[in-house]
């Protein structure tokens, strides 16, 4: 992604922590504001005994929500100013938040943005459930930061051992198989030279109104899965 709660400088200065490894990953063209290979760094990063990995999106927006998938806990971050962009963007990152926090809380415009954040929780939430915190911080000066810490620490204990984080831990995994699949299954097809010469000849026929995409499709993977 970027450079966590926008801050460049500070991630440079972290770079430099020996307890501290960060790594840059474009999307390669994936949906969802992840790298497909987000799950395999996950991955050898908890196996390597790292207490804490912290996964960023690309962006913010409606589409950039498959970070729920891999996230125990998922920290909606957002800043002063956006107005009607965080109407625009409540059906989706929105609804994904454990935690949000609300950066640059010295900005103009802080109190609207936090009421605009506290009235969407209340649509969100059902009733009788717990609100999703909001955590005002000024990251530059280190302020808000040791709350929004312990708010995150507490959510992961609070999920811990329970039967939705291990229905979440499922669904990670289902995802990261469905991932895998879908890969070998795109380079079977596109690289092999016996599917790749038909899928050429199938592009031809759509192309003359001979096929349709969705015949094309199943004769493709017809001849994969025999």
């Amino acid at each position: 992604g970027g450079a966590l709660l926008g801050d460049r400088i500070r991630m440079m200065e972290l770079a430099t922590d020996p307890d501290i490894f960060i790594r840059s990953m474009g999307t390669r063209g994936m949906l969802g504001g992840l790298t497909g290979a987000v799950y395999d760094v996950v991955e050898i990063l908890d196996a390597s005994g790292k207490d804490i990995v912290i996964v960023e999106t690309v962006g913010v927006g409606q589409a950039e929500v498959d970070v729920i998938k891999i996230a125990d806990t998922t920290l909606v971050v957002l800043v002063p100013g956006l107005g009607d962009s965080i109407q625009s963007i409540k059906a989706g990152i929105m609804e994904i938040a454990d935690v949000y926090a609300v950066n640059k809380a010295d900005r103009p415009g802080f109190e609207r943005t936090m009421a605009e954040i506290e009235s969407l929780v209340e649509l969100i939430a059902d009733r009788g459930e717990e609100r999703t915190p909001i955590i005002p911080v000024i990251a530059k000066e280190g302020k808000g930061i040791p709350e929004l810490a312990d708010t995150i620490d507490a959510h992961r204990k609070k999920m811990e051992g329970t039967k939705e984080f291990t229905l979440h831990r499922r669904r990670r995994y289902e995802a990261e198989l469905v991932e895998i699949i879908r890969k070998r299954l795109m380079k079977m097809i596109f690289d092999e030279d016996v599917f790749r010469d038909r899928v050429e000849d199938l592009i031809d026929m759509i192309m003359r109104k001979k096929k349709d995409p969705y015949s094309a499709a199943d004769e493709i993977l017809s001849q994969v899965l025999k």
